[in-house]
């Protein structure tokens, strides 16, 4: 149960990122290309059951626009809509770059998809084991430096080289 809703959450947040960068695509695109949106929601719906994304915008981040009513009638759960001000402002540049990453998520979810659930397990569970590992080392790592720092050790900050004194 937990993987079905694992993969629910993250084809509800994969579908509300694509209308999120929809809502922004210039009018002209839009005209262009309306066949292509009718494409990519036919796969969605072929690959919906193993997909599994690196990671994408959650639900509560995405923005449904008054103007954008349409596409807000197609969730099947009302999304919470943050203010624009915790979202700034939405630039060419940044409507490419979630293009880009939205292409990458797709090329992932069907690599994922061929990928048998044996294999996903040894994968999930290395996987696992490099970020403890990494943690472990990180937080000795992070305990010395800041005892050395503690104990006078000289560090440099912002082009100054600062210690603590132990004397007063």
């Amino acid at each position: 149960q937990y993987q079905c809703d694992d993969d629910e959450t993250r084809r509800k947040a994969r579908e509300d990122c694509l209308e999120y960068i929809d809502q922004y695509r210039p009018p002209d695109d839009d005209d262009e290309q309306p066949d292509q949106s009718n494409e990519s929601q036919q796969s969605e719906s072929i690959v919906l059951p193993n997909q599994s994304p690196p990671a994408v915008i959650p639900p509560s981040s995405t923005v449904v626009l008054p103007s954008a009513s349409p596409v807000k009638s197609q969730l099947p759960h009302p999304q919470p809509t943050p203010s624009l001000e915790d979202i700034g402002d939405i630039t060419p540049e940044t409507l490419i770059e979630y293009k880009k990453l939205s292409f990458e998520a797709q090329q992932y979810e069907k690599r994922y998809s061929t990928i048998d659930l044996i294999r996903k397990k040894q994968l999930a569970s290395c996987i696992r084991d490099i970020m403890n590992k990494l943690r472990k080392e990180t937080f000795r790592t992070l305990t010395n430096q800041l005892f050395e720092f503690l104990n006078g050790q000289e560090k440099k900050v912002s082009n100054q080289i600062i210690r603590i004194s132990n004397e007063e």
